[in-house]
């Protein structure tokens, strides 16, 4: 009788059983990953009941910009410009909000709680950045010939532990995401794998971190693909061109935030840690980045959580085994883990900065690196070779290919480690008794080498199969990534620190909103520390800013003269009158509000009309006009260059100027003249800006040294302001031709493998 389940043991029937679940082999992993960090960030994804938004930067800047940006989005417009912080400034040119970067379009896009972000969404929005770092980091591994679970563990480890475990600001993790592409092409170009579609997209990806809102990863990335694509030159000249295309591509790729950065950097000042902003030209001085270069005394961070929390590079005592483990049993057999080596050392080295004469060496040869002023974030480099390595090592103990002498040295090592921090913790437990005050955590390495030396023991002596080992080393592995920052994520209701001021804004959005329309109001900053303007959708004077137009900080943006210039006619804080020119009392303090706002009736209008101008030829000259208490800027006007011509001097006793409607990127102003004049808006001048009066192009004159004006003639008028910068639409046409252009030669190059010479 034959068998009825016969068919399904055939080689058609097999052939097509492996056709049919091939879809669902390639979604595994993600799947996989998927739940992992389901799991692994439980307090994000499974109670709502933690924040990872709760620090001084995040909570102050970051989601506030994110805050403006789904506002903006969700009505339809493209948040380039920023209304809110001092007069206006350029959002996508200050490239930290992540404006350009496509994925965080889908975030902002996402629904809101009565416009709104919600919690539950910043968490997953937060989650899913460390599953995509996994996800290609996973994808790293499995190219370079690991087996899937030694591609889950790499993949796993470079989401969680190191440099993803210990940096929480998304514009810096989104350019972290694609360090595993950009290394995998380079990898797949050293084995002579298409080359040139390898370069293509290799190059495309770096561009893409560059997108994301922070140059300083990209910038170790690039640093690192340069010295790799050095590397291959020197071994086969003929990868000179590929190495171009694949920078040239880079640069493409960026252009859409590149671009409008650059341009923005031209005209404005940057803080970086000294008492004085930096311009354009300037270079961030080296003790700055000294400051934030990774101590080498920290290196036992690396196995020990919480001995620098500002600092930490902590990937635990399993991710280290596998990873020497990886590098013994690959280390002749296979040239890129021997690159992955000289990456992950290189990096470190490059990490400790001012304690090294290296770093100083590359800054003062390369102009781009004085740029990144934090060396310490260039561990992701060595993170993502520490995951690569970790994933060789554990597959060469799954198919037994590390010598016994190695297994027995590592028993030994891991045995003497975990014995000497359990003492050395337990030590001082005892020693200091209920006033122990030190990060317990520590512990944690030494109970976990001494949990790795025992697997690793019985696997040698063949008293644990690979399935046990396999999950005994996994678990060990998250038990350490889960010790690090993630576990001093702060709970809602225990000791969040800056989150609860932002809760707080409600009477003061309301008492702001009773006020007179256009009306600019300066918020006391010890009371608001956060962008008020940003996040509540009004407009304000204080704002939390990495950098500023240099018109603005040039003529002082803590100058009366300056406030009043800008139509910054309120003042509201809880501590009293700040000072003099904040004359008269609006209304007292009430049980729900707790707060004084008081007014400046010397401030200017929105917009005003000028006849008379005068002409300002240096900064110099601004700062004197602005500090001339006579030199009325209501009726004269100073302007940077020869004057505009058609302006009639007359008495103006009619003119009249309104502002009718003012969103991010468009003004409307009703003018009427008695004489052909300059009408001013009180908002920052920066190039990107167009004006037409009655439809009809106008040129924008930056007066008063920051402010914009339009020569507009006698009569009745309709002036409107347009951001519509070319550097964004120049940016995005070149984004978008590097994609075609990496498509086109991926079609193209679909050559056989070479072997390098």
């Amino acid at each position: 009788m034959r068998n009825p389940l016969h068919w399904r043991e055939s080689p058609v029937a097999e052939n097509h059983q492996s056709a049919a679940s091939q879809p669902l082999r390639r979604l595994r992993p993600v799947v996989i990953l998927l739940a992992l960090f389901t799991l692994f960030f439980w307090r994000l994804t499974l109670t709502n009941q933690y924040n990872w938004l709760d620090s001084g930067d995040l909570a102050h800047q970051v989601l506030p910009w994110f805050q403006f940006q789904v506002g903006e989005l969700q009505q339809g417009r493209l948040p380039l410009w920023d209304p809110y912080p001092y007069g206006g400034q350029p959002l996508i040119g200050q490239a930290q909000p992540g404006t350009a970067y496509p994925l965080n379009w889908i975030f902002f896009a996402m629904p809101t709680r009565h416009g709104w972000i919600r919690q539950n969404i910043a968490n997953w929005y937060y989650v899913l950045i460390h599953w995509l770092a996994a996800l290609f980091a996973w994808k790293l591994c499995r190219d370079q010939g690991c087996t899937e679970w030694g591609a889950l563990l790499g993949g796993f480890l470079y989401g969680t532990g190191g440099y993803f475990g210990y940096v929480d600001w998304p514009q810096m993790l989104n350019g972290a995401v694609w360090a595993p592409l950009v290394l995998m092409y380079l990898l797949r170009a050293e084995r002579g794998e298409r080359v040139w579609a390898s370069a293509a997209m290799g190059g495309l990806c770096l561009g893409v971190a560059l997108l994301s809102g922070h140059h300083q990863v990209p910038i170790f990335i690039g640093l690192s693909a340069a010295a790799v694509w050095g590397f291959l030159i020197y071994h086969d000249r003929r990868l000179a061109a590929p190495a171009m295309l694949f920078f040239v591509m880079a640069g493409l790729a960026s252009a859409l935030q590149a671009l409008p950065a650059w341009e923005y950097s031209r005209h404005a000042v940057r803080w970086v840690g000294t008492a004085e902003p930096v311009g354009h030209v300037e270079k961030v001085p080296y003790h700055v980045h000294r400051i934030y270069s990774f101590p080498p005394a920290n290196l036992i961070g690396i196995a020990i959580p919480g001995l620098d929390p500002n600092m930490s590079f902590y990937e635990g005592v399993t991710a280290l085994l596998l990873g020497a483990l990886g590098v013994l049993a690959s280390w002749r057999a296979r040239r890129p883990v021997r690159i992955a080596v000289c990456l992950l050392a290189g990096a470190l080295i490059f990490s400790m900065g001012g304690h090294t004469v290296f770093h100083g060496m590359v800054y003062a040869v390369l102009p781009v690196v004085e740029k990144a002023r934090a060396p310490l974030m260039a561990t992701v480099i060595s993170h993502l070779c520490l995951a690569l390595l970790a994933a060789h090592g554990l597959d060469a103990l799954r198919r037994g290919a590390v010598e016994d002498r190695h297994l027995g040295r590592a028993v030994w090592v891991l045995a003497l480690f975990g014995v000497t921090v359990v003492m050395a913790f337990w030590t001082l437990y005892i020693a200091q008794g209920n006033a122990w005050k030190h990060d317990n955590r520590g512990s944690t390495a030494g109970m976990v080498a001494l949990l790795a030396a025992a697997v690793v023991a019985a696997w040698q002596r063949r008293a644990v199969g690979v399935a046990g080992m396999t999950a005994a080393l996994g678990l060990l592995l998250t038990l350490e990534t889960g010790g690090g920052k993630l576990s001093t994520m702060p709970h809602n209701q225990e000791r969040l620190e800056h989150l609860p001021a932002l809760r707080r804004d409600a009477p003061w959005v309301t008492a702001l909103r009773k006020l007179e329309p256009g009306a600019r109001v300066q918020l006391d900053a010890e009371d608001l520390r956060h962008n008020f303007g940003d996040w509540n959708g009004v407009d304000v004077w204080h704002s939390y800013l990495a950098s500023m137009t240099a018109n603005m900080f040039q003529i002082g943006i803590f100058e009366g003269r300056t406030r009043e210039l800008f139509g910054v006619r309120y003042f509201a804080g809880v501590k009293g009158k700040p000072t003099v020119e904040w004359s008269e009392t609006v209304g007292d303090p009430d049980a729900e509000a707790g707060f004084t706002v008081y007014r400046n009736r010397r401030a200017l209008p929105r917009a005003w009309v000028v006849h008379e101008m005068v002409e300002s030829r240096t900064v110099d000259d601004t700062r004197r006009f602005m500090a001339d208490a006579s030199f009325d800027l209501r009726k004269r006007a100073f302007l940077r260059g020869p004057l505009p011509t058609g302006v009639s001097r007359c008495a103006g006793e009619g003119d009249d100027a309104r502002l009718l409607r003012r969103v991010s990127d468009r003004v409307r102003v009703w003018a009427e003249l008695d004489c052909a004049g300059l009408v001013v808006l009180s908002d920052t001048w920066y190039p990107g800006w167009q004006a037409t009066v009655d439809k009809r192009p106008a040129t924008i004159f930056e007066v008063d040294g920051v402010v914009r004006g339009v020569v507009v003639p006698a009569g009745r008028h309709l002036i409107e302001f347009r951001y519509r910068p070319r550097s964004v639409y120049w940016g995005a046409a070149l984004t978008l031709l590097a994609g075609l252009v990496a498509l086109m030669v991926s079609r193209v190059d679909r050559g056989a493998p070479r072997q390098l010479e």
